[in-house]
């Protein structure tokens, strides 16, 4: 967990302490020990490392936007910018519509239902009995309605033609041919073509960065919900 506004979370500060400590217990000039968890601290681990998928995503997420406009084309490369455009954009949907997975999967963990993770879905998670009558089921609910809007997106980046956008395609267009005709007449439009496209990408910037802060809000609020389930999931463990 690194850049997120959710590192310092409450939830996480509960359950460190017990990963600390499990570590805290090794020789550090013996590599080859590994002892065994207590209960409390293979709770904590399999906690810490759910939580950390959720958050190092919502980090890939930011390194997307920084990643947006840093295109260098590479000498004899056929990968222009706006392939690269549209790759990182998708690479933006597909890690944003994961969120709500990896949130199903932590509320499998803390709730302690036992489902594989093939099987965390909202249907089983979310109306679970365990779930259903507590706040953390409003919470996967504004997370699972907010990704809904992209879902759609997500499916044609998955299964059919990929990320479409009329802006991008008119620019797609001008940065096919420049790549296939050399004309002097194109090379006239260059400029043009690049404030254009860096335009389109401030634009979409700024665009994905508000929904970064939504997802984040989102997952802090899930967070908030899970505190005392998952204090007194560790703590009860015996052994």
């Amino acid at each position: 967990m690194r850049n997120t506004v959710l590192k310092n979370h409450k939830l996480i500060s509960i359950i460190v302490p017990f990963t600390t400590g499990y570590i805290s217990r090794h020789d550090p000039d013996n590599r080859l020990m590994r002892l065994k968890p207590t209960k409390q601290e293979a709770i904590a681990i399999e906690l810490l490392m759910s939580i950390s998928n959720i958050t190092d995503c919502i980090d890939q997420l930011h390194y997307i936007i920084q990643l947006l406009s840093g295109f260098r084309r590479k000498k004899g490369s056929i990968f222009n910018r706006t392939d690269y455009i549209v790759y990182t954009i998708e690479n933006f949907y597909l890690r944003m519509t994961s969120i709500i997975d990896k949130c199903l999967i932590l509320t499998n963990i803390v709730f302690d239902i036992g489902l594989p993770e093939r099987d965390c879905k909202e249907t089983t998670i979310i109306k679970n009995t365990k779930v259903n009558k507590t706040s953390v089921k409003v919470s996967l609910q504004k997370i699972n309605k907010f990704i809904d809007h992209f879902k759609q997106i997500r499916n044609r980046i998955a299964h059919a033609e990929g990320f479409k956008d009329e802006k991008l395609d008119n620019l797609q267009g001008f940065y096919y041919l420049m790549d296939t005709e050399q004309s002097e007449d194109l090379q006239k439009f260059k400029h043009l073509f690049k404030t254009e496209t860096d335009q389109y990408v401030n634009e979409k910037k700024e665009d994905l960065g508000k929904q970064i802060v939504t997802i984040e809000q989102l997952v802090d609020e899930f967070f908030t919900s899970l505190q005392s389930i998952a204090e007194m999931r560790i703590t009860s463990a015996n052994g």
